[in-house]
């Protein structure tokens, strides 16, 4: 069977692990306030929405909260490579992360969750808006965001 892109896959054609895995972190965390740090239903920054989702569905990952409003951009980048591997921007699906880099800033320091995808094959996505809203938000990945998405990565436990 040859592999299909993200604008082939249909929900049944996914690895049920990483679709369970965004249903189960949009029902849990969507809605919730944003709060640097954080790391409850009280409040979440983009890291902490990844770190608690990922717990709550029964994944094993390394919490590192020793970063500022401006976190060190190679130690989370190898703190995310721990956990997770690199994709191709045409494999993306549920369940896999971006990782993001603002255009004022030169590294990426932040991160959103793939919860879908729009009729047009546009990635929606989940993630702690530190913004305008001030919570945990879903969004359709605007298109300016492209260029500045400097790696889209998938958990390990589902990788292989």
């Amino acid at each position: 069977m040859a592999l299909k892109t993200c604008l082939e896959m249909m929900p049944s054609d996914l690895p049920q692990t990483s679709l369970s895995y965004a249903q189960s972190a949009r029902e849990g965390w969507l809605g919730v306030p944003y709060r640097h740090q954080g790391r409850t239903k009280r409040g979440v920054d983009c890291l902490g929405l990844l770190v608690c989702s990922a717990r709550d569905f029964g994944l094993t990952v390394v919490d590192n909260l020793a970063y500022g409003r401006k976190p060190c951009h190679e130690t989370m980048k190898e703190g995310l490579l721990d956990h997770m591997v690199k994709i191709n921007r045409a494999d993306l699906r549920p369940g896999d992360v971006l990782y993001i880099r603002w255009p004022n800033d030169p590294h990426p320091l932040h991160l959103a969750l793939v919860t879908s995808f729009n009729d047009s094959g546009v990635p929606i996505i989940m993630h702690a808006d530190c913004d305008k809203q001030r919570k945990v938000v879903e969004i359709t990945l605007p298109l300016n965001w492209w260029p500045s998405v400097s790696m889209c990565l998938r958990w390990k436990s589902w990788a292989g």
